[in-house]
């Protein structure tokens, strides 16, 4: 075909997820033209732009052993005890891009007081979606994902980030795109050994 400008090139009005687009790799080094299909560019979207991001005041305790809502300098934060798991629960839905790749769930920390030590976490998932699950009763799997125990900041009030990958299917209770779903989040007191409480800052679920 001759070089035509993409302006004079004919109007695509029925887009599929197979069509081409140009991107510029590595613009700000050494740039090359290159090709990307739309259903990619919906993969990096779905990742970047429908992260679910959850703070202390959107959780909702359960009836027991419940981390503790608490303020750091103004900031809110849920405190961890260090030797009874204590958990928090927030309630979302997946986004309807959601494309069957996994999630990836990351958490934002700081400790109390501790500057040395460990601390890790246990993630778990409830799918309520259509007629999926009584919410009168508890549903979450039972098998939590375990964010591996990480030394904590040097420093207190540092706020660190830890993540763990949840599997696709039964890991993350097989919540489908655009259902309604809840996650706990409860620290891993049986393999974590820092002193004192741990406080959550943010919490945010990403597809993988």
């Amino acid at each position: 075909m001759a070089d035509t400008k993409i302006t004079a090139l004919a109007a695509d009005t029925a887009p599929s997820t197979d069509d081409l687009l140009v991107s510029v790799d590595d613009a700000g080094g050494t740039p090359v033209n290159k090709k990307v299909t739309i259903a990619s560019l919906q993969v990096l979207l779905a990742k970047t732009l429908n992260a679910l991001t959850f703070f202390p005041a959107d959780n909702e305790p359960p009836a027991s052993n419940y981390a503790t809502l608490d303020t750091r300098n103004g900031h809110l934060v849920l405190d961890f005890d260090d030797t009874t798991g204590e958990s928090a629960i927030f309630t979302g839905v997946l986004p309807r891009s959601y494309g069957g790749n996994g999630l990836t769930v990351e958490i934002g920390y700081s400790m109390t007081s501790a500057t040395s030590g460990t601390c890790g976490w246990l993630v778990d998932f409830e799918r309520i979606g259509d007629s999926q699950q009584d919410i009168d009763s508890d549903g979450f799997t039972g098998s939590p994902t375990t964010v591996t125990a990480v030394t904590v900041p040097g420093t207190s009030g540092h706020v660190d980030v830890v993540s763990a990958n949840v599997a696709n299917g039964t890991a993350m209770d097989s919540i489908a795109a655009g259902e309604l779903f809840r996650i706990k989040i409860t620290r891993d007191v049986a393999n974590d050994n820092a002193v004192g409480d741990a406080e959550l800052n943010w919490l945010r679920v990403r597809e993988q």
